[in-house]
């Protein structure tokens, strides 16, 4: 099964979805400069109500969290530059951004991730 199959059977809805194709003939050629940070400042804040229901801000910074994802990408998941990295998780949670986005970002590695239900071309293993 090709990714043609799976694609001629999905319905796109113009105002939610968008389509790689459509959306990198926008961007091609674009440069766009990076944002140089020093290494103490904050990369993001993760808010969480844990079980007191009182937010509470997680404050990660650039340096030590670049560091540590890099690292981990490396040395638990054994990820090599110029591989591609595939993953599940759900983005929106910091194990998500981390390893589906920065860390494989960071290793030099190309990134690939399925955001809902991974069930094409079968739901099933086997």
């Amino acid at each position: 099964m090709s990714i043609w199959d799976l694609q001629s059977d999905l319905e796109v809805n113009d105002h939610r979805d968008v389509l790689y194709d459509d959306a990198i003939q926008e961007v091609q050629g674009v440069e766009v400069e990076p944002e140089w940070l020093e290494s103490n400042e904050i990369s993001y804040i993760l808010y969480t109500s844990g079980t007191t229901a009182k937010p509470k801000g997680i404050q990660r910074d650039v340096g030590g969290y670049a560091v540590a994802l890099t690292s981990s990408i490396n040395h638990v998941f054994g990820g090599r530059p110029s591989e591609t990295y595939f993953c599940t998780a759900n983005v929106g949670w910091v194990v998500g951004h981390s390893y589906l986005v920065y860390g494989p970002l960071l290793h030099g590695m190309a990134t690939i991730f399925c955001e809902g239900l991974p069930i094409r071309p079968a739901p099933g293993i086997g």
